[in-house]
Formats: C-alpha cells, structure tokens, sequence
C-alpha cells in the first residue's frame, strides 16, 4: 500500500536560492522548479495483500493519524518534537480523489518547503530527512511520547504505539521525498489453548473467559537514527533505562475461538498421550520497545476466570530445563503459543524465536501460581 501526499499551503516562489557547500567546498545546492514538497509514504514490512497479515486501510483515521518529518543537518540532528522549527507535522485526512500523482490526503499548517530545507543546510555531502507514522495519533493520556500505555487492553489504545518510521536522503533536488516506512516497536503475540471439560474422561476446564498481563516490561523508549544510512534500515526503538524495574502491561485480547484443532500436539511435548485436541483458542497482542528479558523471572500472568472464580497462571522463565533469555528486537514479533494439556495443571509453551513482523517459537512452561486446582465440575 502507498500514500502519498502534498502540502496544502503552497508556498510562494522565491527570487533567491540560498547557497549550501560541504566541507570541500563543492556545491551541492540543488536547482528546482517548485518550491512546495510532496512526502510519499510506502509501507516496507507489511502490504495488505499478504495472506494472514491485516490491511493497513485501518492505520489512517481523519484527524488522528500523523506523520512527523525532521532534517538532519551537519550541526542539527533530527528533532520530532512538534514545538521545534525542524519538526513539519501532517495530518490525515480522507480525500477519496488522492492518488500516488495527484492531490493530497495528508494536510500541514506548517509544510516542509525547499527553502526551509536549504536555509537548514545538508549533512555532508547529502540532505537527509527522517520520517515518524503514527497511525492514531499521540496517546493523550502521557505527556511525552517516549512511553508506551500499561493498559493495551483496548485495540485502539494498543494501535498507537505502532510507530513506524523510515529515512530519505538526496544529493539532488526532489519534488517527492519518499520514505520506506518500518515497524519500530516490537509486537508479543500470544495464543493460549485451552481444552473445554470432558464428562467422559473427566478432564480439561470449563472457562468463560481469559485476561493476559506482562510483566517486568519496560514502558519507556528512545528512537536511535545513529547508523541509518539508506531507506533499507531501519532506526532502533528501545527501552534507554534497563537496569530500572519494568512494569505490568494489560494485553489485548484480539478474540476467541472455540472447536480449535490443535494438532500434533506429541511432536511439542513427547510425554503427552494424544496427538490432537479440540480447544479453545485465545489470542493476546501487545506493543513495547527493544528490550531483554533475563533468564529468571515472572513475564506472563494469564487470570483464567469461571463465574466468581479467578486462577492465576505465571510464566516463569526458570520453569524448564536450563535458561532461556528473550532478546526482543525493535522491529520484530515474537509467537509464544501455549497449551494446557488436559491432564495436567501445568501450561506449556511451544517454541519462540524473533522474526521481522511475523510468526515465531522457544520451550516453556507455564505454572498455576496458586494450589487450587481447576476441574470441570
């Protein structure tokens, strides 16, 4: 998917170019004939005609969805924050008449000019440009945007930490600055299966509803652009403060399946005495920066609920044989999918390794963190 947009406040013609040199005193000064600048956006990790992948239409609200352009210049570094002369703000709004050549979807009250972006000067040899999506906006409730929610229960909440960004850079002059958008938080997805109570064998669990927490995560981030040098990186979205305590995160529950046909259930967990079961499946889904999680300690927290009954679950690193350490990496998804055997108390995880926006697995387990038992009856 592409999307493309123009300034809506044309900027009048100037009489003069102002005169940018690099250090060897080369110029480097680019001639155009149109003063105004039209930004592109293409979306680099995902295009909604991948199988199993949700389509990007829903990434752009009327009002909400921004985009952030800043210049980087020899002297200056790249600056977002929307107070900053070297931050140009743009704001979604649908135009069904926009396509890739012509009109806009995007409008500015403050428009990226060439003008501006001489008077600011290049970096080095090139000017280069940096480029911040974010698809619902700015999330009122903090009062920076450097951290993410701990209550990603609602969908639309959890939506607006899916920063994605991408970079531009041009020894020429360009009517079209296009940026290659990537995905900057890393995204944990869960799918927890459960079996429903069978009378006959008197095993499995009758439950009527599930709710996920992380835990130990941490909240805050820093986008780093040190490194990029091409629209083919990405920059890195990261936790700055590891040695601080993380924080519990509410996941989202992205829906329910009943009469899932979990199988090859033996070819995961050898001691297990059937090869299929019919479940239910429950999926979470939650957005946080570049971070480590150790090889000890509780990540997951899974409240298995049944009328007024509540039972809690933990993941513990430190429930398996040897050590595990998650390294989750901006950019990527990691797939944790679990399984509560039906004559065990004892959640299992299949596998989970990073992958860049797709599916993944790692071997844990996952513990009741009370004595109760859960039973069909």
């Amino acid at each position: 998917m592409k999307v493309n947009f123009k300034n809506n406040l044309l900027t009048a013609v100037v009489c003069f170019f102002l005169i940018a040199c690099n250090e060897g005193g080369e110029d480097i000064t680019p001639s155009f004939e149109k003063d105004d600048v039209e930004i592109s956006l293409s979306f680099a990790t995902r295009t909604p005609t991948d199988p199993g992948l949700e389509s990007y239409e829903e990434y752009f609200e009327e009002g909400k969805s921004i985009v952030l352009v800043s210049q980087k210049t020899t002297t200056m570094h790249f600056n977002f924050n929307e107070e900053s002369s070297n931050c140009y703000k743009y704001v979604y709004y649908k135009n069904e008449t926009a396509n890739w050549d012509q009109e806009y979807n995007f409008r500015s009250e403050n428009p990226m000019s060439w003008t501006r972006i001489l008077q600011k000067g290049p970096d080095g040899n090139t000017y280069t440009f940096g480029a911040l999506f974010y698809p619902k906006g700015y999330d009122t409730d903090y009062e920076t945007k450097d951290e993410v929610s701990v209550d990603q229960s609602d969908r639309e909440t959890m939506l607006k930490y899916d920063i994605l960004g991408g970079f531009h850079t041009t020894s020429e002059y360009e009517d079209r600055l296009k940026f290659r958008l990537y995905h900057l938080m890393c995204k944990l997805k869960v799918n927890l299966y459960i079996p429903p109570y069978d009378k006959q064998t008197n095993n499995g669990i009758d439950v009527d509803d599930v709710d996920a927490s992380a835990l130990n995560f941490h909240t805050d981030y820093v986008i780093e652009w040190e490194g990029v040098t091409s629209t083919e990186e990405a920059p890195v979205l990261k936790a700055p403060h590891p040695e601080i305590p993380g924080k519990e995160i509410k996941l989202y529950k992205v829906g329910r399946e009943e009469n899932f046909n979990l199988e090859n259930i033996k070819d995961n967990f050898k001691d297990q005495k059937i090869e299929n079961d019919i479940v239910t499946k429950y999926t979470f889904e939650m957005l946080f920066p570049q971070q480590g999680i150790g090889s000890s300690g509780n990540i997951l927290r899974f409240v298995l609920k049944r009328g007024d009954q509540k039972y809690n679950y933990l993941f513990n690193t430190t429930n398996q044989s040897g050590t595990i350490s998650f390294k989750f990496e901006s950019g990527s998804v990691t797939l944790l999918e679990l399984y509560l055997p039906r004559e065990d108390n004892e959640i299992v995880l299949l596998s989970g390794v990073l992958h860049d926006w797709d599916d993944a697995r790692a071997g844990l387990t996952v513990v009741e963190t009370e004595s109760s038992e859960i039973t069909g009856n």
